[in-house]
This record gives C-alpha cells, structure tokens and sequence, in this order.
C-alpha cells in the first residue's frame, strides 16, 4: 500500500471564511488507493480502461484560489465489468508541492513554480498532467504516481497548454501557449510519438489569456478574448500577475491556415497566415 501523505489544514479566518476552501469545495488533504470497487448495477465488459480527472486542492499556498492549488490526479480503472481500482495522487510540482514537504520533480522545469493541475492529456506513449501559463507538463505513470517534468522532446520553451485540441486523422495535438507578462503566444503541435514543435510565434500587444484553441480541417483558430494580464511594477507589488478585462481590444479571434503555416511560419512571428476576424 502507497504511503499516505497528508497535507496540513488551510488556515482560515473564522470572520471571513474563503469560499475556496469550505463545504464543498474544501480541499483534499490526501492520497486513495482503493481496490474492487462496489459497483451498482452493471458495466457494460467492453468498456475497459481508466476514467481520469483532475483538479486542485489549496493547502499552504500564499492564496488558497483554485488557480494555484496542488493538483491531484482522480482516476478509476474499468475491466470487464469491475472497477478494479480507484487513485489519487498529488501532481509533485509547483509552490504548493513544496508547501507540503513534496519533493520537487526532475526534468525541465519551465516555470516550476506553478501548479499542474488543469487537464489530462494522453502525450506519445504516456499520461501527462497539464496547466496553461508557462509551466511544463507532469509525466504521470500508470497508477497516476508524478514521474517527471517534461519539455516533449525539447519543443517547449514557455510552458504548453491546458486545452491541446487532437485531430483525430493523425493524433497530433494541437496548442496555443501564453504566459503571464510575455507579449506574444506560441502556436504548438505534438506529433503522435509526443514530441512538441513550434509552428510560429504570433506578437500581441495585450497580452491576452488564451484559454482555448479551435480547429478544422484546415485551419487553426487562436482566440483573442478581452480578458488580459496586467503585470504591475515588482517595486509596488513584487511583479504579482492580475487579469483584467478590457473593452478596447473587443471580442476577435484569428485563424491560421495551416497547409499555410506548415510552410511560412515555422520559428517566425506574425505569419503571413494569419488573419483577424470577428
């Protein structure tokens, strides 16, 4: 049986209770292991395999909102017809790993700071934990247990994203990734063996958060929402990175063609591609 970690309560104010970390949003302070699962009613034996999600937990983190909470892997294993297991396991990177005794992860680091904790995504041959932001996935084995901090074969170099959308033809992934206080995001596609390369790097002024990205059969669609970051001076409040909403830059999105792109903007900035729409 996996030793038990536990994590120390979040300190609250009893005046003013944050609603992060009370009822049912109160964080998980520990790791499950469960097997034979009772099961109510049937599973149909051809559905095999293993159901995951994940989310964060606050604990000792200088804010207990969800953006920042330790993220834990969920995951329930199906077989013919039983559930064989339940798991889940702490993603071991980030200040509120740290804050818990965890010890820090090897690998690439990117921004090793921020928690992983946003999505699941199945990468080459393995599970990967994922965040948006600038931090790099997490390599999860099997049973969900934190393995390494990855940069997909050295094709990441601001983080990656937590909403890779997969063409379903060739497997490849395809993300937009931003990070706070840089003015420009990166077009990324990973290949079916899970090896990340940059396709182009689109300049923007206001550095917006891009939550998404959409695809078709020919084209890729980078959203650019009114939600920003505004990154205040480090001498007034030590470089901390807000969002903001703002009217001026409107409710467009821009597409990228990408038989286009494939050929014209591989390491550049403002290809040729891409276009604004509203």
């Amino acid at each position: 049986m996996k030793q038990q970690i536990v994590a120390e309560p979040v300190p609250t104010d009893p005046a003013r209770t944050n609603p992060y970390v009370v009822g049912d949003y109160a964080p998980i302070d520990f790791e499950t292991t469960s097997f034979a699962l009772p099961v109510k009613g049937t599973l149909p034996k051809e559905l095999s395999g293993r159901l995951l999600r994940i989310g964060p937990n606050p604990s000792r983190n200088p804010s207990p909102h969800w953006f920042v909470g330790l993220g834990m892997a969920h995951g329930v294993r199906l077989h013919e017809g039983r559930a064989e297991w339940y798991r889940s396991r702490f993603v071991r990177a980030g200040n509120a790993a740290r804050a818990i005794g965890i010890e820090p992860l090897a690998g690439p680091a990117g921004n090793d700071a921020s928690s992983v904790n946003t999505t699941v995504l199945h990468l080459g041959d393995g599970t990967h934990a994922c965040v948006e932001g600038g931090a790099f996935p997490v390599k999860l084995s099997y049973e969900l247990d934190s393995v390494s901090r990855t940069d997909l074969g050295g094709g990441l170099t601001r983080g990656f994203a937590a909403h890779a959308r997969t063409d379903p033809r060739t497997s490849e992934h395809f993300a937009i990734a931003y990070q706070g206080g840089v003015p420009r995001v990166q077009y990324l596609v990973v290949d079916r063996d899970g090896v990340a390369r940059q396709r182009c790097e689109i300049d923007l002024s206001h550095m917006p958060l891009i939550h998404d990205i959409g695809i078709t059969q020919s084209s890729v669609v980078v959203f650019d929402f009114p939600v920003t970051f505004s990154i205040p001076s480090p001498d007034r409040d030590r470089g901390t990175c807000h969002t903001r909403g703002t009217r001026s830059v409107g409710r467009a999105s821009a597409c990228c063609r990408e038989m286009e792109t494939s050929r014209r903007c591989n390491g550049s900035r403002r290809p040729d591609a891409l276009r604004s729409i509203v």
